[in-house]
C-alpha cells in the first residue's frame, strides 16, 4: 500500500479517536462504528467471526443429536390450538436451514429458529 492512499483514511481514524465523550459516531447513533481503514488492512470483522463461531458450534450439537426428531414451530391460528406440529423427522442439515419428513411424507426445509428439540 502507497502512503498516498492511506492518508485520508489514517485523517479520518485519527478525527474519529476517543474522546471523553465518545467519538462523533457513537454519540450520534449509539453505537460504535469501525472505521474503514481496518477494511483496507483487511482486519478481520469480530462480530462476523462470533456469528460464524456460533454457528460451527449449533452445528456441531445438533449433528451429534439422535434420535433426530423435531418439532416445527406453526402459525397459531386460535387460543387452543398448539404452538408446535406433530413430530418430524430430520433429513440433512445445512448452517442456518434444515431438510425434514413429515409424518405425511412431506419434506420441507426450514430455518433453525422455527424448529424446536434439536438440542435436546
Amino acid at each position: 500500500m502507497e502512503w498516498d492512499q492511506l492518508l485520508p483514511r489514517a485523517v479520518q481514524s485519527y478525527n474519529q479517536t476517543m474522546g471523553a465523550e465518545g467519538i462523533p459516531q457513537e454519540r450520534l447513533f449509539k453505537r460504535s462504528c469501525e472505521s474503514p481503514i481496518y477494511d483496507l488492512l483487511q482486519k478481520p470483522n469480530e462480530k462476523q467471526e462470533r456469528i460464524n463461531k456460533y454457528l460451527q458450534n449449533t452445528a456441531k450439537l445438533f449433528e451429534e443429536q439422535e434420535p433426530k426428531i423435531v418439532y416445527i414451530k406453526e402459525k397459531v391460528t386460535s387460543k387452543f390450538q398448539p404452538a408446535y406440529s406433530e413430530p418430524a423427522t430430520l433429513i440433512s442439515t445445512d448452517n442456518t436451514t434444515r431438510n425434514i419428513k413429515k409424518s405425511s411424507k412431506r419434506t420441507s426445509k426450514r430455518k433453525l429458529r422455527q424448529l424446536k428439540g434439536w438440542r435436546s
